[in-house]
């Protein structure tokens, strides 16, 4: 089983999660994860115990309690596989049934959002500024003078035809 350990204070080593977690049964492993860049703590970490039922009172005792200073968050872990994919929240994934639960179809399905929360801020649209759009909204192939006020007047020789 898998564990997710979250709120850990950043002097926590593997070896103080090896030693929580080996008091309700064997610990297959225990991994903080680390910034790439500082090499320093992100604040949480995975440990895996071979005996499901020992994970699960794991999670229960543990979840809230106290460990280096902070009140640490433990949960099953979501992501329940190691591969491509793993870890990466809803794309991809598939319920029971084996039906795609992003929303179905080809890319982002019709109830997919994108991963800035509840409405997306963009609706799921590039970041990226369309072109040949100038300030102010008029498009670079119109004339200078040719705005909307222009475009309602009668074309130019029908007002004198009589």
């Amino acid at each position: 089983m898998k564990i997710y350990v979250g709120n850990l204070s950043y002097s926590v080593t593997d070896e103080d999660l090896i030693d929580a977690f080996s008091d309700f049964g064997d610990v297959t492993s225990a991994k903080i994860t680390m910034d790439p860049e500082t090499g320093e703590s992100k604040g949480f970490g995975f440990v895996e115990m071979p005996v499901v039922s020992e994970g699960r009172d794991a999670v229960q005792v543990l979840n809230e309690s106290p460990l280096c200073g902070r009140l640490i968050r433990v949960n099953e872990a979501r992501g329940s596989g190691s591969g491509a994919g793993a870890g990466k929240g809803a794309r991809g994934l598939t319920g029971m049934s084996g039906e795609n639960t992003n929303g179905g179809g080809k890319g982002r399905g019709a109830g997919a959002r994108n991963s800035r929360g509840p409405g997306g801020g963009n609706n799921g649209r590039s970041r990226r500024p369309r072109r040949g759009n100038k300030q102010g909204g008029q498009r670079a192939n119109k004339p200078a003078g040719s705005g909307s006020a222009a475009s309602a007047q009668a074309p130019a020789g029908a007002a004198g035809k009589e």
